[in-house]
């Protein structure tokens, strides 16, 4: 029997990311322009074909919209994902899209664009 998975809300992670720094470079062409210096830790769960992958990584930096990651092996871009993400001692479930990977020098760097579903708020 699986136990049901109680996703972090906008709310909840724009709340979460109050804690921590801004820093990193500004872009006009970005959304959310606030990139937080946090880090941590994610494990990133997706499926592929028929069996469930994952992968844990590093956390490099989040915003509102968003999730910059460092993780040992490539993700299409694209593909749905879960996030788990340990932060200090906050920790949050969420789910994304990947919108970037781009091989970096100890494995790759994945975007990924955090989707919340705002009809339960």
């Amino acid at each position: 029997m699986r136990t049901a998975v109680k996703l972090t809300s906008r709310y909840a992670w724009e709340h979460l990311l109050q804690q921590y720094p801004v820093g990193g470079v500004l872009d006009r062409r970005r959304r959310d322009p606030r990139r937080h210096t946090a880090r941590g830790k994610a494990r990133l769960i997706y499926r592929n074909g028929q069996e469930t992958s994952a992968q844990t990584g590093k956390v490099l930096n989040v915003s509102a919209g968003g999730i910059l990651l460092q993780l040992p092996e490539r993700v299409r871009t694209g593909r749905l994902v879960v996030l788990r993400l340990a932060l200090g001692e906050n920790r949050a479930i969420l789910v994304g899209r990947v919108i970037h990977c781009t091989p970096a020098a100890d494995g790759f760097k994945i975007g990924v664009e955090l989707l919340f579903d705002d009809s339960r708020a």
